[in-house]
């Protein structure tokens, strides 16, 4: 079930990281005017000097970021009492209703099982505090089942006279929570040390964007380099399931010539073996072997 809600922690580690001085650095990066944002931390600045955000701000410097803090948050119980309810293994903003279900029913059918645990939830957590443009999206394993948070920043600035916070763009939302959703299905079965072979070489192939492109000013490793790719090809086929070729077609275009994934459409064509045959694969993840075969033979085959 997909789950929009506020939550109570996330509000308050945002506040506590825009706080600090390496934290308030990132938030005029894309999206600049924020009221609601400008008026929180003035009602809060009497505690820049607090001891827990001089002490969040020494961690930030120490590679605490943005998307570590989050995850502790979602994983916490209520501050202040704040107690970890799960082992932290890495360190469309809408109502739900029968839209969303089908929705969320077409990805999750498409992914198949998505973790050796039940996913038992999907949550949309808006976070006004974050930093505008970014989003977020921690998993929470917790007595053997799997909770999935999408937790998101304003899309837009928003003008001192509106009432608003920025997340007024549901195409944005659907295209993002899917997006972080898909990581959840994919990330698992990729992560060290499994596939390290494939991985490797195919993630050489974008050397050059992770010298001078998005992969590499977040600072992506090889396996994230590989996923990706893997789940936007996952987004093509499932609008090519949902009978929106054009969609599909778009987001071929998109993410070749704005991301530069130009193996993109081998990855896509590989799919198609996934989709024809999912007595034999049924998940993705059961899939994922003979897609690295592929993506060793797409390294191959450009090396040659």
């Amino acid at each position: 079930m997909l789950q929009p809600r506020i939550d109570r922690n996330v509000e308050v580690v945002t506040c506590l990281l825009n706080l600090t001085e390496r934290g308030s650095l990132y938030w005029n990066t894309g999206i600049s005017s924020q009221p609601y944002r400008r008026a929180v931390m003035q009602h809060f600045s009497h505690l820049k000097k607090h001891p827990a955000v001089l002490l969040t701000n020494q961690l930030h410097a120490q590679g605490f970021w943005w998307d570590a803090v989050i995850e502790l948050a979602v994983t916490c119980t209520v501050f202040p009492e704040a107690a970890l309810t799960a082992d932290l293994r890495n360190s469309r903003y809408v109502n739900a209703g029968e839209g969303d279900a089908a929705w969320l029913q077409l990805v999750t059918d498409y992914y198949g099982a998505g973790s050796d645990e039940d996913i038992q939830g999907f949550y949309l957590i808006p976070s006004p505090l974050s930093i505008g443009g970014n989003d977020f999206g921690p998993e929470v394993h917790r007595d053997g089942e799997l909770e999935v948070y999408n937790v998101f920043a304003p899309f837009r600035s928003v003008d001192a006279e509106e009432a608003s916070c920025g997340f007024d763009r549901p195409e944005q939302l659907a295209k993002l929570a899917m997006h972080e959703f898909g990581h959840s299905f994919v990330n698992h079965a990729l992560e060290p040390p499994r596939h390290k072979g494939p991985i490797t070489r195919f993630a050489a192939l974008y050397a050059a964007e992770r010298a001078t492109g998005q992969m590499g000013q977040m600072g992506y490793e090889d396996w994230i380099c590989v996923a990706e790719p893997i789940i936007r090809a996952c987004e093509i086929r499932i609008a090519l399931v949902a009978g929106q070729p054009k969609s599909a077609a778009r987001l071929l275009q998109h993410n070749i010539e704005q991301h530069a994934f130009h193996y993109l459409p081998a990855i896509v064509e590989a799919l198609d073996d996934y989709e024809q045959n999912r007595s034999r694969y049924p998940s993705l993840s059961a899939f994922v072997p003979t897609l690295m075969q592929t993506l060793g033979a797409i390294a191959a085959d450009q090396q040659n």
